[in-house]
């Protein structure tokens, strides 16, 4: 991806172990998404990577590798007293994450 600053790294031929980044992404969603909950069918499978890949993982969920960000950054707020912040929480996977969002 251009736009982030992430350049490709070829892997050696038939070293399928190089490639950590895809490891580690599918470790994650088991670890954060699948072993908590068991798909019904594919229809329940695909909506709930859908919710956890939109609504919680690249929207949320900060990642170590750029920094504690998010993929898709989240607006900047001026900074205030703490007393007069007000968040609201809203349930992500059935409840399982919570994203969390000021609001005025």
């Amino acid at each position: 991806m251009q736009t982030a600053g992430i350049k490709a790294k070829r892997t050696a031929y038939k070293s399928p172990w190089q490639n950590a980044y895809a490891e580690r992404t599918i470790g994650t969603l088991k670890q954060e998404c699948t072993d908590y909950i068991i798909p019904i069918n594919e229809k329940h499978l695909y909506h709930l990577l859908h919710d956890y890949i939109h609504n919680y993982y690249n929207t949320n969920r900060t990642h170590q590798g750029i920094g504690g960000q998010t993929p898709i950054p989240t607006p900047t707020h001026l900074p205030v007293k703490v007393e007069e912040v007000k968040m609201k929480a809203t349930p992500v996977m059935n409840g399982l994450y919570h994203t969390y969002k000021r609001i005025a």
